[in-house]
């Protein structure tokens, strides 16, 4: 999965993918503060807690995997039922 920098295309910015991977690795495996109160755990790092510890490193952490969810996950590469 190739990203190239938006202000410059020549050059490409490895931070989107470092990010991904990193999401794909461990942050999406993580229970969500919801799914922990759900259950009744206190023990079990979230997902927020995770990104808020990678995002001192990468900043906008999240923001980078939202982002890149919202244009990657869509009805131009899957097909999502509706509802």
């Amino acid at each position: 999965w190739r990203r190239k920098n938006e202000n410059n295309n020549d050059d490409p910015d490895p931070i989107p993918c470092i990010a991904l991977a990193l999401a794909l690795l461990y942050y999406f495996r993580l229970p969500t503060n919801e799914d922990n109160v759900q259950r009744n755990d206190r023990s079990t790092p979230s997902r927020e807690e995770f990104g808020d510890v990678l995002s001192k490193y990468i900043p906008g952490f999240v923001e980078i995997i939202q982002n890149e969810l919202e244009q990657f996950v869509n009805t131009d590469h899957f097909v999502i039922p509706h509802g």
